[in-house]
This record gives structure tokens, C-alpha cells and sequence, in this order.
């Protein structure tokens, strides 16, 4: 079997399974490389939170997901400077009985699991009982179009971010 990495937002990408162990060390670079700051600026990429009470929820959701088990690869901490600002947060090793497996932790927080088969990266990903979106990522459009419609969310992107990736699939 061909192993899978698979990622979850608010709904979950399908990267390919290339050198899907280097990918948190690479994602955690570019985590790293992310502006935080005023949404105004063009430089920068991740915004506030809408509120101290949404931090807060964040904050406290990211230390239950730790206590749970789960591993923080970037991030995790609210970034000193006035406003809600969370560092973009990298979490993986998050198994079925920690909090983070079905609650979803929005923007700027991934969570990352690695799967044995497209089976089971498509299983994880209808696993939530959210699904607003996700990602495939795959070489092969035309196979990450075939994955996307198996997995129940409202909009699927294939191979890119949303500004520019095509959709398939709907949440049931």
C-alpha cells in the first residue's frame, strides 16, 4: 500500500503520497514564512481572529487537543501584538479519541494525519461530521476530480488553493 497524507481545516486535503513524511517539516517552514497582521496589508496572509472570545476558544481547543496526545509541529500560541492574532498552527499525531478528530479548529490552525491508502485518506475525510470544504492535491487532475467526488463536503478544490481551484462533490 501506498502510504497517504492527508490534512484537515475546516475540511481536509489529500496531498500525494511523496515524501509525505517530509511534509511537516516543509509545511512548518512555510508556517513560519506566514505575515500575521493587518488583513490591509498585502503582505499580509493571515488576519485576526473575529474576537478575544474566538482566540480564547482556539487557544483553549489547541491545549485540549495537546492534552489529548496530539504533537504542535508550528505554532499554537496567540502572537504578541494588539488584536487576536493566533501564529498559524501546525497539529498532528491527532488520533480518533482526541477532541481536534471531529471539532473543527478554524484558520490558522491544520491538522495533519497520515492514512495507508486513498481509501482511507477518503474515509478520514468524511469521517467530520462538519464538511464545508476541502482540497485533493494530486499531479493528475483528472484523478484528484475523481477522489473529490467521494468525499462529502460542500465544495472539494483539486490541486490548488480556492482562488484557483476547480470543485466537485457535495455534502449529502
Amino acid at each position: 500500500m501506498c502510504p497517504w497524507a492527508t490534512a484537515r481545516t475546516s475540511g481536509p486535503f489529500s496531498p500525494p503520497p511523496v515524501g509525505y513524511r517530509l511534509m511537516p517539516a516543509a509545511l512548518k517552514e512555510r508556517f513560519a514564512a506566514i505575515t500575521v497582521g493587518d488583513p490591509k496589508d498585502e503582505a499580509t496572509l493571515v488576519g485576526p481572529m473575529s474576537s478575544e472570545r474566538a482566540l480564547d476558544v482556539l487557544l483553549r481547543q489547541i491545549e485540549a487537543t495537546k492534552a489529548a496526545g496530539a504533537r504542535i509541529v508550528h505554532g499554537g500560541n496567540r502572537v504578541d501584538r494588539p488584536g487576536f492574532f493566533l501564529e498559524p498552527t501546525i497539529v498532528t499525531d491527532i488520533d480518533a479519541d482526541n477532541p481536534l478528530y471531529q471539532e473543527e479548529a478554524f484558520v490558522p490552525v491544520l491538522s495533519f494525519y497520515v492514512v495507508d491508502s486513498e481509501e482511507e485518506a477518503i474515509q478520514l475525510a468524511n469521517a467530520t461530521r462538519f464538511g464545508l470544504g476541502g482540497y485533493v492535491f494530486d499531479a493528475d487532475v483528472e484523478h484528484a476530480r475523481q477522489v473529490a467526488t467521494r468525499i462529502e463536503a460542500g465544495m472539494v478544490y483539486c490541486g490548488c488553493p480556492p482562488r484557483n481551484g476547480s470543485s466537485a462533490g457535495a455534502r449529502r
